[in-house]
C-alpha cells in the first residue's frame, strides 16, 4: 500500500511493500519487536516506531544511517501519516465494497457461510521506502 502524505511543506509517498529484509530487521532491532508491534506502535503513537518510520522515509532506510540517530518533530509526522494510512485503508476497503457489489451474490457451498472476501488488513506489511519531491526544509532529519 503506497501512502502518500505532506510534511514539512513537502509530498512523500510510502511503500509498504518495499521494505527490505535487511531494514525489517534494523527496525525489529530498534523497536525491540516484530514487525506487527511497529504498526501497533505507529497507530499508537510511540516515539520509537515514529523514529524508526523517518529513518524509512527520510532516509530511504540507509543502513549506514543510524535509525536512533534519526531526528524530528514528532506531531509533525505523527499527525500527516496518520490522516494518511486511514484515508488509504477507506480507499481499499471502498474498492473491496465496490468488487463485492460488482460481483453481486454468490451462492455459498451448502452446509457452510457465505464466502468472505479478505478485507485490507489495518497491518501494513510495516515499511517501506519513503519518496519526497524535495527533502523537508527547515527541520533536522538527521
Amino acid at each position: 500500500m503506497i501512502i502518500k502524505f505532506e510534511y514539512d511543506g513537502k509530498s512523500w509517498s510510502y511503500d509498504d511493500d518495499s521494505l527490505t529484509i535487511k531494514q525489517g530487521i534494523a527496525v525489529e532491532e530498534h523497536i525491540g519487536g516484530p514487525l506487527v508491534d511497529f504498526d501497533e506502535g505507529l497507530a499508537r503513537g510511540r516515539a520509537a516506531c515514529y523514529q524508526a518510520l523517518g529513518w524509512l522515509i527520510f532516509h530511504d532506510g540507509d543502513p549506514d544511517i543510524p535509525i536512533e540517530g534519526v531526528d524530528f518533530p514528532v506531531s509533525k509526522l505523527s499527525a500527516p501519516w496518520l490522516n494518511a494510512r486511514l484515508a488509504a485503508i477507506r480507499e481499499a476497503q471502498a474498492a473491496v465494497d465496490e468488487a463485492k457489489a460488482a460481483a453481486g451474490p454468490t451462492a455459498a457451498p451448502s452446509g457452510q457461510g457465505a464466502s468472505s472476501t479478505r478485507e485490507p488488513s489495518p497491518r501494513f506489511s510495516g515499511s517501506g521506502r519513503g519518496k519526497s519531491t524535495g527533502s523537508p526544509s527547515g527541520s533536522s532529519t538527521t
